[in-house]
């Protein structure tokens, strides 16, 4: 027959304590992800923004003369109005003014 096992067979690390430690060190590592993620993300959405304002100002001092650089700066504008449209149009059917 086998013995029941006594403290010294136990294996390292079966104690309540370690095991709550070695959650809470699993959490806080989660948790730093999740973070460092959402940095990330963020400095991507200002890179973006950043870009788009490059490209607006570029258009605006750019050297062509006359109606054509009129027509562009028109359809730009327009084209910008029908992406605002469409999140408005999405913010309204979630609900949301």
């Amino acid at each position: 027959m086998s013995q029941p096992p006594n403290e010294e067979s136990q294996p390292a690390g079966n104690s309540p304590a370690q095991s709550q430690a070695n959650l809470n060190q699993l959490v806080a590592h989660s948790l730093g992800l999740a973070v460092e993620n959402a940095v990330a993300a963020q400095q991507q959405g200002f890179i973006l923004q950043q870009a788009a304002t490059t490209i607006g100002i570029a258009q605006l001092y750019s050297n062509t003369q006359g109606s054509a650089a009129d027509q562009n700066l028109l359809k730009t504008l327009e084209q910008i109005q029908k992406v605002a449209e469409t999140f408005k149009d999405q913010g309204s059917s979630q609900g949301n003014p």
